[in-house]
């Protein structure tokens, strides 16, 4: 399977996604930003920002899956059973994940619609948040399994997202 190299604006993305996650807690946050530095000027290697990235969002499954998409092939980040991980989301990352869909969606239609591929794009994604905001709230109201809310927006609005199809399964009850 080939992946693509993450954009910059991946990057920012995900800085802003631990920013939030640690607005609590700016040592972790400034750490964070430091191993990110020595790893772009090469003064660590990508075993050790794994190393570092496992040893400052211990617990934080989000936070390492996403980091994933910026580590080589044989680098990536899994999740042993001997590393202590949440059992139920907190409420902070749901609420970045909904932000990751929503910001998500509205670029992958703007760079529909600059690319001229369909003419609708920005209308289509905008659909396809609120499709996943009233799926959401429908399994909330007893109206959809999680069966259906996975199919519904794993295959199909996510499709095109395997990071976040990945991340929502964390968030599904085992």
């Amino acid at each position: 399977m080939v992946t693509q190299k993450p954009s910059r604006k991946d990057a920012y993305e995900y800085v802003y996604t631990v920013r939030d996650h640690f607005q609590d807690n700016r040592e972790i946050y400034d750490t964070f930003l430091k191993v990110l530095k020595d790893f772009h000027s090469d003064r660590i290697g990508p075993s050790d920002v794994r190393s570092k990235m496992i040893e400052l969002f211990k617990g934080d499954q989000h936070l390492l899956l996403g980091f994933n998409k910026f580590l080589p092939e044989g680098s990536k980040i899994t999740l042993e059973s001997d590393q202590t991980l949440p059992k139920k989301p907190e409420f902070h990352q749901a609420l970045d994940f909904v932000r990751k869909v929503k910001v998500t969606t509205f670029t992958h239609s703007v760079e529909k619609w600059m690319d001229n591929s369909i003419n609708d794009a920005r209308l289509q994604d905008d659909r396809a948040y609120m499709s996943f905001i009233t799926i959401l709230k429908m399994h909330i109201e007893g109206k959809k399994c999680v069966t259906e809310v996975y199919h519904e927006v794993s295959e199909v609005l996510l499709r095109d997202h395997p990071d976040l199809r990945e991340e929502f399964a964390f968030f599904l009850p085992s």
